[in-house]
């Protein structure tokens, strides 16, 4: 006997996932009304159009490559110009306990940390000084579809459990992304500003 589990279609675009959204506000107000509940549909409808109709442009910031060239036009791609700036920050230098990372960078939406693969210690120990409560994703930079695997897996081995489903892949000989995680979509969905 098969345990079958219902299977979720991610949307694959801004547009699907405006749509689900407002599939699930058809099925609030059906509930609610069915139910006898309390009406609240129209403050989610009103949250949802505020996260649409936001005009100020919401910051990513870049860290941990020395060249952001082929990256930059790949991530331009994926993010829309007139909703997101990028703030391109240089490999952050060799991890001393003394030092800060950039202020600048923890006031933005999100962080962006680029990794090399394997992992080098360095990276670990900036990566353990970041806020708990910072939005951060790994950017992991592969060369290899075939170790890239992996790769990916010894990475999750090696961090925090809160970055396990923060991972990036990025092909740097195809230079495309190959993975972007279900956390990252939802996260600039559903963000307002917060710092």
């Amino acid at each position: 006997m098969k345990n079958e589990k219902p299977k979720f279609n991610e949307p694959n675009n801004l547009d699907g996932w405006i749509n689900l959204c407002n599939e699930d506000l058809n099925f609030f107000e059906e509930l609610e009304a069915t139910n006898e509940l309390e009406k609240q549909n129209s403050k989610r409808q009103k949250t949802l159009e505020s996260i649409l109709n936001r005009s100020e442009k919401e910051k990513i910031s870049c860290m941990g490559q020395k060249d952001y060239q082929s990256c930059h036009s790949v991530l331009k791609s994926h993010f829309k110009v007139d909703k997101f700036y990028f703030d391109l920050y240089e490999k952050l230098p060799k991890y001393n306990s003394s030092q800060v990372i950039p202020e600048d960078a923890l006031k933005s939406d999100a962080i962006l940390y680029f990794l090399a693969l394997p992992l080098s210690a360095n990276d670990f120990l900036w990566l353990e000084k970041f806020p708990k409560n910072m939005p951060i994703w790994l950017v992991a930079l592969t060369s290899n579809e075939i170790e890239a695997k992996n790769q990916i897996e010894d990475l999750k081995s090696q961090i925090s459990s809160d970055f396990i489903n923060k991972i990036i892949t990025f092909d740097v000989n195809k230079n495309e992304i190959i993975n972007i995680p279900f956390s990252l979509r939802k996260f600039f969905i559903s963000s307002s500003k917060k710092y």
